[in-house]
């Protein structure tokens, strides 16, 4: 079912007073998710095609947000404006926290780069990331991490998710200049004068650049 917010809230209000508390929990966090989008013209939200109303799978894109996707042979960053994450419910929300995964390429030391079966998964390096979070919010935290305002890329608990992309972020981009942890990406980017004595590591630091 596609309906736009003033279509959802119309079909809430003639079938919500029969949800069990629930169905009711989920059906103000989709109302919640709908406010957010309405009132944010870089955030759209669709409800991924399912047979449960309230819906149990959403698609989010952001738009207008330059960030990292993946990185060049010469190790600087390859930048893209519009990104597609999908946020499941499982059967134990909202004890269990939802299953939060990128659909399209991210970089991001708490994202999964990697080509497999956990390619896009997001870790919110947080015991019990998104269980205590509306929608909304987490919504909102994941986009906070695309900018890199957040991320955990040091090699101690709760770890990374992506060593390679953490490894490029402690080794290339912060002696770079490029990210800081509560500041975000440093556009536009560039190689600073002498970056070559600014790299840790022995030979200039070569990340595996994934496809």
């Amino acid at each position: 079912m596609q309906l736009d917010g003033k279509g959802w809230r119309s079909h809430y209000d003639e079938i919500g007073g029969r949800f069990d508390p629930l169905d009711r929990r989920l059906m103000h966090e989709h109302l919640l998710l709908i406010d957010l989008m309405e009132s944010d013209d870089d955030l759209d939200c669709g409800v991924i095609e399912a047979e449960t109303i309230p819906p149990r799978a959403y698609r989010i894109v952001f738009r207008n947000l330059p960030t990292f996707v993946n990185i060049q042979p010469d190790q600087s960053p390859v930048l893209a404006s519009e990104h597609v994450m999908e946020l499941h419910l499982p059967v134990g929300y909202p004890i269990d926290a939802p299953v939060c995964y990128m659909v399209s390429a991210a970089w991001h030391p708490n994202i999964q780069h990697e080509t497999g079966p956990y390619q896009g998964r997001i870790c919110g390096n947080t015991e019990g990331f998104g269980s205590f979070f509306s929608l909304d919010d987490l919504v909102l935290r994941v986009r906070s991490m695309l900018r890199y305002e957040t991320y955990h890329a040091e090699m101690r608990f709760p770890y990374p998710e992506d060593e390679h992309v953490a490894r490029w972020v402690r080794e290339v981009a912060e002696p770079m200049g490029w990210v800081k942890a509560g500041r975000g990406i440093s556009l536009p980017i560039e190689w600073p004068q002498g970056w070559q004595s600014m790299l840790k590591t022995e030979n200039r630091m070569k990340v595996r650049v994934h496809s």
